[in-house]
């Protein structure tokens, strides 16, 4: 998991180095992230990614963020944006991007993004197959720059990996035989159906908007009610899972938007689920 790959890059860039994470973003409120005796930073989300601007003149410090598609405001990071983190990181080696694809096969804006890793010797790219094929699996992996390979080596020499290697060599082999690819294709179509679906009953309601567009598995929706308790009640009692974003800010203030992830629900349900969702949302206006 990716809280394995963190220890590792904790121990590979020392002690010495703080940490950057997006805000919001998955990071807050998960103690191994943000519980320790290091400084953590908050980087603000805009329009063009996620802003350097609170750590612009900091050094031994390693960013964890999320370009490709930011969750959870689902933002893809622009080109001047990139410029401007890729610049940054040149001007200090003590400064390192750790680069999370987190569901890089399930981008389905019209733009292809290209890594930052391959890029720029201090990036470290992570990724995992919880959601290309199932969280089960536990398997993540990383791509570490040649400039840390060494401590790696150092660090780690005769580590025991936490992963089965009857499992790896297995997905090793549902890689290279191309079933990976063909499965990925599959799942593309499914939910791209679930994707059309929230987008036509979501995106001429009055009372749910949907912000930005739905570039992942995951819809940033807004539902703005003065009684959120009653509405979260009301949710469990239908079995509508939302999460509101509150719970991945590092700063105190109360948000409308709730992270809607379609990528579990049978595409036979989704339709009666938002249909509900809206009927919630009507009475408690």
């Amino acid at each position: 998991g990716i809280n394995h790959l963190f220890y590792i890059i904790k121990n590979i860039l020392g002690e010495q180095v703080n940490y950057a994470f997006e805000d919001p973003g998955y990071c807050w409120g998960r103690e191994y992230f943000d519980s320790n005796n290091r400084s953590n930073f908050s980087l603000n989300i805009d329009s063009e990614g996620a802003s350097i601007e609170n750590v612009i003149n900091e050094k031994n410090i390693a960013l964890l963020l999320t370009p490709a598609h930011q969750f959870p405001l689902g933002i893809i990071m622009s080109k001047k944006r990139k410029k401007e983190i890729l610049n940054w990181l040149k001007e200090d080696d003590t400064r390192y991007l750790i680069e999370d694809d987190y569901d890089g096969e399930f981008n389905f804006s019209n733009t292809r993004f290209i890594p930052l890793y391959k890029n720029d010797e201090n990036i470290i790219y992570i990724g995992s197959f919880s959601r290309s094929i199932t969280p089960a699996l536990r398997i993540s992996y990383m791509i570490i720059p040649d400039g840390l390979l060494k401590k790696y080596d150092q660090i780690f020499n005769g580590f025991e990996c936490p992963c089965s290697l009857f499992t790896q060599k297995a997905l090793g082999v549902f890689i290279e035989d191309g079933y990976f690819e063909r499965h990925v294709n599959r799942m593309r179509n499914l939910y791209t159906k679930k994707k059309e679906i929230i987008e036509k009953k979501l995106s001429n309601n009055n009372h749910i908007k949907i912000i930005n567009d739905i570039n992942g598995l995951v819809a940033l929706i807004d539902i703005d009610l003065n009684d959120k308790k009653q509405f979260e009640n009301r949710l469990l009692k239908e079995k509508i899972k939302l999460t509101s974003i509150n719970r991945f800010q590092k700063r105190s203030e109360n948000s409308d938007y709730y992270i809607l992830d379609y990528s579990k629900i049978e595409i036979n349900r989704l339709n009666d689920a938002i249909d509900t969702l809206i009927e919630i949302v009507k009475e408690l206006e």
